[in-house]
């Protein structure tokens, strides 16, 4: 398999200035592994400053089919940020009557949105029965919606709220995926002060990957992006990053 890796790293003594996301001991997995230490220039790609993170992968189906797939992290945003307020409401009405403003606000949520793209690179369609896990998954510290073609996934008891429900795709398209972080904002009590997303793993799971590869950004770095402490996890099954 052919896999291409960069890193955008800041200059060490300002990481080391920052700091500011606890280190956790990645768990023990087979295909991981450490993060490479090397820096290169930045590529030519026009990226948004406010992206951290962008994974890419090719995935084939056996029926031929290709998906060129692409998932792109924004830097969080608070619960109460105006600008962004797209993002707490979407996860407030798909979870409706477990999650709202006064949890939000309790709480200190921010709200992290990574976009998703899968370009057919052939003729043939993708199977539906085809699916790809999107990462991160929901745990007790995150809560997921989306939009577009993301779907959450069927394999889940009836009575599972909508935003405690991994979330996948099974065909080309474009779409969304929102996190929402307790602890995370920049107000005095928040610990997190919008690191947290460092705290998560990013990319794709399924079959039939090439070509993994992912950009850590400078704002991404600045923000815990790429510790030392991050793994990654690339084989013909898995391309994703970060942290457990």
């Amino acid at each position: 398999m052919n896999r291409r890796i960069v890193l955008l790293a800041l200059p060490l003594l300002l990481l080391a200035g920052c700091d500011p996301v606890p280190a956790p001991t990645p768990s023990e997995d087979t295909a991981s592994s450490s993060m490479p230490t090397e820096t290169v220039a930045p590529p030519a790609a026009d990226l948004d400053p406010d992206v951290l993170l962008v994974v890419s992968a090719r995935t084939t189906a056996g029926n031929g089919a290709v998906l060129d797939l692409t998932l792109t992290v924004h830097k969080a945003t608070a619960w109460s940020d105006d600008s962004a307020a797209d993002r707490p409401a979407l996860m407030t009405a798909t979870c409706e009557g477990y999650l709202d403003a006064s949890v939000y606000e309790a709480n200190l949520w921010s709200f992290v949105k990574a976009d998703v793209t899968a370009a057919s690179a052939g003729t043939a369609a993708w199977p539906a029965d085809n699916r790809i896990r999107l990462f991160p998954l929901h745990s007790d510290n995150i809560s997921l919606a989306s939009g577009g073609f993301v779907v959450e996934d069927p394999e889940v008891d009836a009575a599972t709220p909508h935003c405690a429900r991994d979330r996948s795709i099974v065909s080309a398209g474009d779409g969304s995926l929102i996190a929402g972080i307790p602890g995370d904002t920049d107000e005095v009590a928040a610990a997190g002060n919008f690191t947290r997303w460092a705290n998560q793993l990013w990319g794709f799971t399924g079959s039939g990957f090439s070509d993994c590869s992912y950009i850590v950004t400078p704002a991404g770095a600045e923000l815990g992006g790429g510790a030392d402490w991050w793994s990654e996890h690339i084989s013909e099954s898995d391309c994703y990053v970060g942290s457990a």
